[in-house]
């Protein structure tokens, strides 16, 4: 009898012992988990905080001032793009390419309605590059033009949904 219950009780030690390594290894690796989750909503928070700006902007300041606003909201792609890593199929990687294509080509066309065919052509060649590296199989300035257009138009403006 008291040999069963030794054996009874080094199975319930090791039952425990494992239960507790089980609890420990899921505690770190949620943690771990929570906190990149945590990361990348930071980022994705204040990348899109950062493009409603940027769209009044665009859409209502002069040039410089909506030039600038591009221009802050690609640098903070730019930061937020480091160190990011894949979630599922696509990575973010691919959806910051997109969104850095599509601000270098507003700035292509403010640019160009502002009359600095120059720095609009090196705008659209940096968007069409961008576009190129997120894997997009038509990145040609009429195409990209398209784009950019669709979602402008669509965009809510002064409480009134676009075309």
């Amino acid at each position: 009898m008291k040999k069963n219950y030794k054996k009874t009780i080094l199975i319930v030690f090791i039952c425990l012992f494992m239960l507790l390594i089980g609890a420990v290894s899921g505690f770190h690796y949620g943690i771990k988990i929570g906190r990149e989750i945590h990361k990348s909503l930071n980022g994705i928070l204040a990348l899109s905080w950062s493009g409603q700006l940027v769209m009044l902007q665009y859409n209502n300041a002069d040039y410089e001032k909506g030039k600038e606003a591009l221009q802050a909201h690609i640098s903070l792609i730019e930061k937020i793009m480091e160190g990011d890593e894949k979630i599922g199929e696509h990575t973010r990687e691919d959806m910051y390419l997109i969104d850095l294509g599509l601000s270098y080509a507003r700035l292509a066309l403010l640019a160009e309605k502002h009359e600095n065919i120059g720095e609009s052509k090196g705008y659209m060649s940096k968007a069409a590059e961008y576009f190129k590296t997120a894997g997009w199989k038509d990145y040609s300035e009429s195409k990209i033009r398209e784009v950019v257009n669709f979602f402008d138009s669509n965009i809510k403006q002064d409480g009134k949904e676009g075309d």
